[in-house]
């Protein structure tokens, strides 16, 4: 049986030095302090990555948890979730 899932959207505030936001493939999405990318910072990863990772050690911090569909399967709703990169930008 499928579940059925609602799109919500939730503001929060978090610390200036967190400077991009980005999904992983769970659902889950964490800020950074640095630019993320999706190969670890080596592009010699021949496994396919699941999440996003800050290869020069900034700090991150979780924002939401996982969703109880991947991120994957959800791309019609949320986009792919291996573009979910953005930069924060703004706010007080």
């Amino acid at each position: 049986m499928l579940e059925t899932l609602r799109k919500i959207v939730v503001e929060t505030m978090v610390p200036a030095n967190f400077n991009f936001m980005a999904r992983d493939l769970d659902g889950s999405v964490h800020v950074f302090e640095n630019e993320p990318n999706l190969d670890y910072g080596t592009n010699k990863n021949p496994l396919p990555c699941d999440m996003w990772d800050d290869p020069s050690g900034g700090d991150t911090m979780p924002v939401s948890f996982k969703t109880s569909t991947d991120a994957g399967d959800l791309t019609e709703e949320l986009g792919d979730w291996r573009d979910s990169c953005i930069e924060i930008t703004g706010g007080n």
